[in-house]
């Protein structure tokens, strides 16, 4: 089990947290949207500090279920790697605590939803909302990868609307570091999205994300996965042995950049060949875009989410230790498991 300190990880203070209404379920528990109240410092010292409350998101994993679950690694993993990363399109984790029951993720509060809400009510994206997403992606796995990290998971359950129209990738559960040439043999990320090389157990890399990234487009566009069945190894079946097939009508370009994109040749899956991601960003399918007025916010949004009320309202806190109680009644919904002792933590040393 790993006992390092994870390195500069910052950590925030519960007592002045208030948590609110569950946001999202997971394996280790749950995600709250939270109050923060923050203490700042003013610009000129003699008018002293100001009290702000902002919105946030707090994952809570019970330390028990991880550790009955044998994921200790795994979840050192997510945050030690988790902190190092600085996107415009990544969720920002902005610090983590523990108690002896839990493990705390405080992380920006993205209120538009997961894209894959808005493919449901939507049923279908249009070619240049899906075009507007997929560069985003785009720039996000240039970004880990240029760090020497695999992603392993895109999806659109894992891809939220920020209210400025722009999207933040979160969930970073899959998250792995490789060297330029090393391969990985971990089974992982959602059956639908699997790569063949991840199904046949031959060991993957990086290349696993652009496959992932054509299976993301398919679905922005028609709305449905290209592979679905309710059987995880028929469905294993159709991703390795079933050639992609595309409904009448489905955008020419779009089309080219998938085959390139899940071809289960590694040597021909753009992303993976001499020039990398370039010749994904100089495909005809991104004609029209402007990779860097993308990475800068200077593209309008096609689809700017409804202005969730909540940022509106003037927050109060609970009244003093308040915060703090409602933490212990969280838990006990929550979790549901008794604290871990301090001899059995394998947590007390990360921070």
């Amino acid at each position: 089990m790993s006992a390092t300190k994870i390195s500069d990880v910052p950590t925030f203070d519960l007592r002045n947290i208030e948590f609110m209404e569950l946001l999202g379920e997971g394996a280790f528990g749950k995600v709250r949207l939270v109050k923060q109240l923050s203490i700042i410092s003013t610009p000129n010292p003699e008018d002293g500090t100001r009290q702000e409350i902002q919105l946030g998101a707090v994952k809570i994993m019970s330390k028990q279920k991880i550790i009955d679950a044998q994921q200790v690694d795994h979840v050192y993993n997510e945050l030690s790697l988790q902190q190092q990363l600085k996107h415009p399109f990544i969720v920002n984790m902005k610090g983590v605590q523990q108690d002896s029951r839990s493990l705390y993720m405080l992380m920006e509060y993205v209120d538009g939803g997961e894209i894959f809400k808005l493919i449901n009510k939507l049923g279908r994206l249009p070619a240049s909302l899906a075009r507007f997403y997929t560069a985003q992606m785009v720039l996000c796995f240039e970004y880990l990868h240029s760090k020497g990290f695999v992603y392993r998971d895109l999806k659109p359950e894992n891809v939220l609307i920020h209210q400025s129209g722009y999207l933040k990738l979160s969930d970073f559960g899959f998250i792995k570091r490789l060297g330029p040439q090393e391969r990985t043999y971990t089974i992982c990320g959602t059956a639908q999205y699997m790569a063949p090389e991840i199904i046949l157990n031959k060991g993957h890399g990086k290349a696993v994300d652009w496959y992932t990234l054509g299976i993301f487009l398919f679905e922005l566009l028609e709305g449905v996965c290209p592979f679905n069945h309710e059987e995880p190894l028929e469905m294993f079946r159709m991703i390795i042995q079933t050639k992609l097939k595309f409904p009448h009508g489905f955008d020419k370009a779009a089309k080219s950049l998938i085959r390139h994109l899940t071809d289960h040749d590694l040597s021909k899956r753009y992303g993976n060949l001499k020039f990398g991601v370039e010749d994904i960003k100089n495909h005809r399918f991104f004609r029209e875009t402007n990779f860097y007025q993308v990475i800068t916010q200077a593209v309008q949004p096609e689809y700017v989410p409804e202005e969730n009320p909540l940022r509106n309202k003037k927050y109060i806190m609970r009244q003093k230790g308040a915060p703090a109680r409602h933490i212990a009644e969280n838990n006990e919904r929550a979790n549901g498991s008794a604290p871990v002792k301090a001899e059995e933590d394998p947590f007390l040393k990360w921070f």
